[in-house]
């Protein structure tokens, strides 16, 4: 290639590199919002953005000449482009002054079309080798997908949040089962991620079920994502909302206003949609799911049993729910997402987010944080009497209230708001 690249009519990459290279620190912080060294083409070119970088970083403006010294022996990616005289010339291409983040923009969407383009070849080829891995194919589509760009201005941000304000308040919304919970959150909303936490056995999964309940009240559908106990446990755990209980015998009853597994069932088929409950383990199986179901509600049993890529538990659960959270915007629905919590030594109730330290970068994606906390007696038993708290919710507030469960109707009654 030759060294002069002025005559060159100068695509993003280049107008890229040249804005950078002319135009300061400033342009190479624009430009990182949206591209990472690994999206530029060549070799030399993703030397020159990590020397750019680490300079910019350092305070000293990026010209030619200082990127050139601070390239150190990654100058021998240059040598075939044609060295110093290359970075000269790469400085003087052609562009637009104040266009870098459109340049970028440019060059990040072409890296995803070419690393799409790149795992369809592969998939083709795994799948005339007969080795095709679906699952984890959907993944890669599925961050790819979520890597594209999603800036907007602040303008249009707003326009956003005054659109919502002017809605009626029912418009799009799903209710909780709860006064409280309903006023403070402003109901399950489309698009936002809510997350209800809990240790094993303070009913995460009964509170889960109360919701589902209320939503399947209000004619809607509901995609239960079940990855802890088994289905017809769930459903059953869901009839007891309804009056079933597990001692009494009710095949042979078939009169709706006695047996609450025809009431349950009369539920489920008033709903627009049917509802489903499913076993899958990894995020990116979920989207082919919302377009094959088209939920109303996507509820996850729990975050810390879904599978993803991590050395720790910390980073998986943290990649989960940055998923999670990129899943609810992209398909605009609700998705409430259940979480463990370890043991609460302190005894006191779990009412700040430190609880969710270990969990990953859970609470800072979700929009709403809602905790489950029962008490315990003297001998560690678990009490009926609790609190829900809200800890976090973007545009509500927080607040808590005191509550009293009943393990045999699976019913929270509210004892008085905080």
């Amino acid at each position: 290639m030759s060294a002069d690249v002025r005559t060159v009519l100068p695509d993003p990459e280049l107008a890229l590199l040249a804005s950078c290279l002319t135009q300061g620190s400033a342009a190479y912080y624009e430009a990182m919002e949206h591209v990472t060294a690994e999206d530029l083409t060549r070799a030399s070119h993703r030397a020159l953005w990590r020397a750019i970088g680490r300079l910019a970083d350092s305070g000293t403006r990026p010209d030619a000449h200082v990127v050139w010294e601070a390239l150190g022996e990654d100058r021998t990616f240059l040598d075939e482009a044609g060295g110093a005289a290359y970075l000269v010339s790469l400085s003087q291409v052609d562009m637009i002054r104040g266009n870098t983040g459109a340049y970028a923009k440019q060059v990040h969407e072409r890296a995803v079309r070419s690393r799409l383009r790149q795992l369809l070849v592969d998939a083709v080829q795994s799948i005339d080798e007969g080795v095709v891995d679906v699952d984890g194919l959907q993944e890669q589509v599925f961050r790819l997908a979520e890597s594209r760009d999603q800036a907007c201005t602040f303008d249009d941000a707003l326009g956003e949040v005054m659109a919502e304000l002017d809605q009626p308040a029912d418009a799009d919304m799903m209710p909780f089962p709860w006064f409280e919970i309903q006023h403070w959150t402003r109901g399950l909303r489309p698009g936002r991620l809510y997350l209800l936490a809990g240790e094993s056995g303070h009913g995460k999964t009964a509170a889960a079920l109360s919701i589902c309940d209320s939503i399947l009240a209000a004619g809607r559908s509901i995609l239960y994502i079940n990855l802890e106990m088994e289905r017809r446990e769930l459903v059953l755990r869901l009839a007891q909302l309804h009056g079933y209980d597990a001692d009494k015998h009710y095949a042979r009853h078939r009169d709706l206003d006695t047996n609450p597994l025809f009431k349950l069932g009369n539920t489920l088929k008033a709903a627009r949609r049917r509802s489903w409950i499913k076993h899958v383990e990894r995020v990116a199986q979920m989207p082919a799911l919302i377009r094959r179901y088209r939920p109303d509600l996507l509820v996850i049993d729990h975050i810390g049993l879904l599978e993803a890529e991590g050395r720790s538990p910390y980073e998986r659960v943290s990649n989960n729910s940055r998923a999670l959270k990129m899943l609810a915007k992209r398909y605009q629905l609700p998705v409430l997402c259940l979480c463990q919590l370890s043991r609460n030594t302190t005894g006191g109730p779990p009412v700040t987010l430190d609880r969710l330290r270990d969990s990953g970068r859970i609470g800072e994606d979700s929009d709403v944080v809602l905790f489950v906390w029962r008490e315990r007696n003297d001998k560690g038993e678990l009490m009926p009497t609790g609190r829900f708290v809200v800890a976090k919710s973007r545009m509500g507030r927080q607040g808590a209230f005191d509550f009293e469960f009943s393990g045999e109707t699976q019913k929270f009654v509210p004892r008085g708001a905080r």
